[in-house]
C-alpha cells in the first residue's frame, strides 16, 4: 500500500501541470517497475490519477464560475474506481471498498505517514466517495 501510494503521489506530481509528458510517463513506469508493479497495475494507477486530476480541475473551474457543487464526470468516476462502465453493481461496490481500504486516512495514520500524505489521502477518499455516489445515483 505504501509503495502504491508513493507511485500515486508521483503520478499526481507529474500531472500537476495538467499534462503528462512522454518522458514523465517513462520515468514513472521505470520507477513502478523497480518497485515491482506490473504494466497493468501501473496503467490502472495512472488512469485513476488522471481521472482524479480531471475531477479536481473541474472542481476548481466550477468553483470559480458558480456556487454549484462540482460534478464528477461519469467516465472519470469509473476510472477513479479502476473499473469499466459495464461492471456489475457488485464489482462497483467491491472496487469502492478496495479503494477506500487502500486510501482511508484512518488506515494510513497507523503507519506514521507525514501530515502531507494524510492530506492527500483525505482528498483521495473524498474523490472516491464522490465517484461511488455518482455511479450509484446514475444506476438507480
Amino acid at each position: 500500500n505504501l509503495m502504491q501510494m508513493f507511485i500515486e503521489i508521483l503520478v499526481m506530481t507529474a500531472l500537476a501541470d495538467e499534462e503528462l509528458h512522454k518522458s514523465e510517463e517513462a520515468t514513472l513506469w521505470e520507477t513502478a517497475q523497480i518497485l515491482g508493479f506490473s504494466r497493468s497495475d501501473f496503467q490502472h494507477i495512472l488512469q485513476r490519477g488522471q481521472a482524479q486530476q480531471h475531477y479536481q480541475q473541474n472542481r476548481r473551474s466550477q468553483s470559480k464560475r458558480s456556487a454549484d457543487k462540482p460534478r464528477l464526470n461519469l467516465a472519470d468516476a469509473y476510472k477513479l474506481l479502476g473499473i469499466s462502465s459495464n461492471a456489475k453493481d457488485q464489482e462497483v461496490k467491491k472496487a469502492y471498498r478496495r479503494q477506500m481500504n487502500q486510501h482511508h486516512p484512518d488506515k494510513l495514520v497507523s503507519k506514521g505517514l507525514p501530515q502531507e500524505m494524510m492530506d492527500i489521502a483525505n482528498q483521495k477518499t473524498q474523490d472516491i466517495k464522490a465517484a461511488y455516489e455518482l455511479i450509484k445515483q446514475t444506476r438507480r
